[in-house]
């Protein structure tokens, strides 16, 4: 993949760049030596902020693979057990069947 620098231009635009700074024009001069400290500063804010992306990105890669992992390890573990909710409305019946009254202590479900 082809990198961006802030410093490449055109062919034409650096020709006449070339013959502008040659001027005596102190207002050209100002504006030459703006964009030349400004394309410094870009360079300079670019390679920063390349590297501290990169960083950012593999880091949550890394993140996401390993939360990943752990939630499809856990899958089972969060759905609920039916065979819990089966056994307490079989006792539920039993009881029933048994003519015992059901109390708040007797519906225990999960």
């Amino acid at each position: 993949m082809k990198s961006l620098h802030v410093h490449q231009r055109p062919p034409l635009f650096q020709t006449f760049l070339d013959k502008i700074t040659q001027s005596h024009d102190l207002l050209v001069q100002v504006w030459v030596a703006y964009e030349k400290i400004a394309r410094q500063s870009d360079e300079e804010f670019l390679k920063r902020y390349n590297g501290d992306l990169d960083v950012q990105l593999i880091f949550v890669g890394l993140f996401s693979a390993v939360s990943s992992a752990f939630i499809i390890d856990l899958k089972s573990e969060l759905q609920p057990n039916p065979s819990e909710l089966t056994n307490a409305l079989l006792t539920l019946l039993m009881e029933a069947g048994f003519n015992r009254i059901l109390t708040d202590q007797s519906l225990v479900l999960p």
